[in-house]
């Protein structure tokens, strides 16, 4: 009993340190506004709001630039030790659990982690949601009780409610973990209170779904940027947008914006343009969507190797790309220098190299725990996220059209968690490794 508590109290102390750490690391950065973005995250709206409530509400709430800095740099170190926490319940051995700590913490100080804290835009508040999203998953997990559906379920709020990719994906998500509770439901694991609960989270969630679906604005800029970006420059998919009456010379219009900046950003410069919004009315509306069904190879391919349909562009344009990431990109504090390159490679190459040996982990793992019927927990976890994480970075790929900037911010949040599940695969390895004989 006193080794747990002294264990408690060195992990908590450990989590201060952690937190004070990377506060420190940030504080004197210099605070990033987005002049076309930020704005909106300032805007509250209940009901179909263009940017979701969560993130406006705290923006809102909180106003000041330097505390909402403060705020994401606290509710991130509380996201990574919640992850951590969690995590170490996976695990038996003392050596896989040092392991899952060191490397958490050396990828929650890494630059592109870390940097995101001083932005005022939605990626930090995603991450470190989805991480404590990721930690309620393993506790309700591990024990079914309401307290702890309470909380994964408070965890799926909380994510959804800040960007439309992350509510789009948790539509996906309860689609594949109906099944579970149902079988839950059936085998009377969860109480009548837990059919309450999945009722009130249902009735809050369908808001930030209908607010992501009904956004005409984003909407427009979607399609605006999948049309110059990715199908103008390839001569059939261009003759289909030109089949459906698009105005040709709103090229000119984008090309021009892309070359001068004249106060707006080039798709919104295009969508301002009332040829575009007649276009829109009359049959640009369902444009991309007509364009998915007829060119599954766009659908289906584009996302990971688009430049094998389109000789005009390149793997900048990928999630494979977003997924690796591009040190070079983002901002740099040269004492993390070196951390950072252990997780985020500085050449393309290796770069690559280093998405593979993360694949080969995760598959690593997936494949060895399907031979331990006792790790079951364990599996359906690493599924279900692997799922999600995939799930997620496809469905930002229809959001995040510019290469390489757009595609790398919109992909980062799911190139993080993939490198955490990288993390939690090896360490898991290692502890099926060590107690290999108990779990026969």
């Amino acid at each position: 009993m006193k080794n747990k508590v002294l264990y408690q109290l060195v992990f908590i102390a450990y989590g201060v340190i952690l937190t004070v750490v990377r506060y420190i690391l940030i504080r004197d950065q210099e605070i990033k506004f987005d002049p076309y973005d930020s704005i909106y995250y300032f805007d509250f709206k209940i009901f179909n709001a263009f940017r979701l409530p969560i993130i406006t509400g705290i923006y809102s709430l909180i106003e000041n630039y330097e505390s909402i800095v403060l705020f994401q740099s606290l509710f991130s170190s509380l996201s990574w030790i919640l992850l951590m926490s969690s995590a170490l319940t996976l695990l038996s051995n003392q050596k896989s659990k040092i392991l899952l700590i060191v490397l958490l913490s050396g990828l929650s100080i890494s630059n592109l982690v870390i940097f995101r804290d001083y932005y005022l835009l939605g990626e930090s508040l995603t991450l470190s949601s989805f991480l404590i999203l990721v930690a309620s998953f393993i506790f309700f997990l591990q024990k079914s009780s309401l307290l702890n559906l309470s909380f994964f379920l408070v965890a799926l709020l909380l994510f959804s409610g800040i960007k439309t990719t992350n509510t789009l994906t948790v539509l996906i998500f309860i689609l594949l973990l109906l099944p579970i509770f149902l079988l839950m439901w059936h085998k009377k694991v969860l109480s009548r209170y837990s059919f309450i609960l999945l009722l009130l989270f249902l009735a809050i969630f369908s808001n930030f779904l209908h607010s992501s679906l009904s956004s005409e604005v984003t909407s427009q800029l979607n399609t605006s940027s999948h049309i110059n970006l990715r199908i103008w420059t390839n001569p059939d998919w261009r003759a289909q947008l030109l089949d459906s009456g698009y105005p040709p010379e709103l090229r000119t219009i984008w090309k021009d914006r892309t070359e001068y900046n004249l106060g707006e950003t080039p798709d919104q410069g295009v969508v301002n343009e009332a040829i575009y919004q007649s276009w829109w009315d009359s049959s640009g509306k369902s444009f991309l969507l007509n364009f998915m069904i007829k060119n599954p190879s766009y659908t289906f391919i584009g996302p990971f190797f688009l430049p094998f349909l389109n000789s005009n562009t390149n793997f900048s344009y990928t999630l494979f790309y977003g997924l690796s990431q591009d040190p070079n990109f983002f901002a740099k504090t040269e004492s993390l220098a070196k951390l950072t390159n252990l997780y985020w490679p500085e050449t393309r190459s290796l770069s690559y190299l280093a998405l593979a040996i993360i694949f080969f982990l995760i598959g690593s793992l997936l494949f060895i725990l399907t031979k331990f019927p006792l790790l079951i927990k364990n599996l359906t976890l690493m599924f279900f996220l692997f799922l999600f994480t995939i799930t997620w970075s496809y469905i930002s790929w229809w959001f995040g059209s510019k290469p390489p900037s757009d595609i790398l911010r919109h992909q980062e949040s799911a190139a993080i968690l993939i490198r955490v599940l990288a993390i939690l695969s090896a360490s898991q390895l290692i502890d099926i490794y060590t107690r290999k004989r108990k779990l026969i």
